[in-house]
């Protein structure tokens, strides 16, 4: 399996797991997953993140789901901070 598809399939199980886990009250594992998620999200190159971004605000479920919508937007304040430190 190549990477591409190995990170599309990642990010979609995170997605749905972390909508049950918001459904289901599950606050621990809620913390967890969104722990790996970032975790993997730092370690990746910019072309993997920009990729992982577009598919989570394209992803119409997710974008139901306002904890989601939070992290695209967070996601977005990490870009803008990211490229303003490499400007200057």
């Amino acid at each position: 399996m190549s990477m591409i598809r190995t990170i599309k399939f990642n990010i979609k199980t995170f997605i749905e797991e972390y909508i049950f886990c918001i459904e289901s009250k599950d606050k621990e594992t809620e913390a967890e997953l969104l722990h790996s998620f970032n975790s993997m999200f730092i370690r990746s190159n910019r072309s993997v993140q920009e990729g992982i971004y577009r598919y989570l605000k394209n992803y119409t479920l997710a974008n139901e789901y306002i904890k989601l919508v939070e992290l695209q937007a967070k996601i977005e304040v990490y870009f803008s901070t990211l490229d303003a430190l490499l400007e200057s």
